[in-house]
């Protein structure tokens, strides 16, 4: 009865791209920092945004047991973008994490299932020439891999 007065989640929140929770460990014994999209946490499981996009870049100079070069996180962060943008450009996408470590960077989109995967990684790879940008894509429709890391 009492969930007849919940107010839902304003829907224009889940792109927002301002409110990002930032966690930091250790992965194997190096250091790791997650960035994690907050603004997701209402929407879980009750979005068509269910198709995960997976971008891992490995950095050309690995710092094992450090953070990246900034000269090349900076790079790496364009590659970031450019990946968002890209999807945005094919229908609704969020990025719901961005994952450091000083021998590798990977980012995790949701996106609509009808996605053409396989044009969206070639188109990326050509934009950043500098990275060996790799792709993975599974469906989660409710967002376990960011919930593995927002949930801590």
């Amino acid at each position: 009865m009492f969930g007849l007065f919940k107010k839902k989640p304003d829907p224009s929140l889940m792109f927002a791209d301002d409110n990002w929770q930032v966690a930091q460990g250790e992965y194997d014994g190096n250091p790791i920092l997650v960035r994690i999209n907050a603004n997701l946490r209402p929407f879980v499981g009750k979005s068509d945004l269910v198709l995960k996009i997976g971008i891992a870049i490995p950095l050309n100079n690995p710092r094992l047991g450090e953070m990246p070069d900034p000269e090349e996180n900076k790079t790496v962060s364009i590659i970031e973008d450019k990946a968002l943008d890209t999807l945005k450009s094919k229908g609704s996408a969020v990025q719901a994490l961005a994952i450091t470590t000083g021998t590798f960077k990977e980012f995790v989109y949701y996106t609509k299932p009808e996605i053409d995967v396989a044009s969206f990684h070639q188109e990326l790879k050509i934009g950043a020439p500098s990275h060996d940008v790799q792709c993975i894509a599974t469906i989660e429709k409710n967002w376990e891999t960011y919930m593995q890391w927002a949930n801590g």
